[in-house]
């Protein structure tokens, strides 16, 4: 087996991704958890704690496109009557809740990349700048993708992005492999 495939072997292969709440922490990821989190914390102070992680891979038989949009959402435990966290909803399993924005604009997405990236195997998508223009509609999203120069997000295998969490994004399905 491929050294890049060893943190993926023990993860079903039956979808496009795994969405990771607590309690469901594949095992082969908690040997990159550590340095993700240093990242983290140097990033956004020594306080910085996970809240969401997803999984994806892409291959033949599970290649898909996502539309534009901003994250919105957090896995939580249990549902809190919060003033300004909602709606709730329930997603493979996971219990999740739409943050208050001015919570959305403290959080960072740490992306890491398993694989090269090029522009053929699907590029994250985004909108620079997007992830200071506040909670967008849907037709909001249309406006900032129409008004603004999209830019590929290419990478190398281990490279690590950070970047705003209500980041406009989106990508397209893969044409090939990297």
């Amino acid at each position: 087996m491929k050294p890049r495939l060893l943190a993926l072997a023990a993860l079903p292969t039956n979808g496009p991704g795994v969405r990771i709440g607590r309690g469901r922490k594949p095992e082969p990821l908690q040997e990159v958890a550590g340095p993700i989190g240093g990242i983290s914390a140097t990033a956004l102070g020594p306080d910085a704690r996970p809240v969401r992680a997803i999984l994806l891979g892409k291959t033949s038989e599970h290649n898909w496109a996502l539309g534009w949009h901003q994250n919105s959402t957090i896995v939580v435990r249990e549902g809190v009557g919060e003033d300004g966290f909602g709606p709730w909803t329930l997603k493979s399993g996971l219990l999740q809740v739409e943050l208050p924005f001015d919570t959305l604009a403290r959080m960072l997405i740490l992306r890491v990349h398993l694989d090269r990236v090029n522009t053929n195997n699907a590029p994250l998508r985004i909108v620079p700048g997007s992830h200071g223009r506040g909670r967008l509609s849907e037709a909001e999203v249309q406006r900032a993708v129409t008004i603004s120069s999209e830019r590929l997000c290419r990478a190398e295998r281990g490279d690590v992005w950070l970047y705003g969490a209500p980041i406009v994004h989106a990508w397209l399905a893969a044409r090939s492999a990297g």
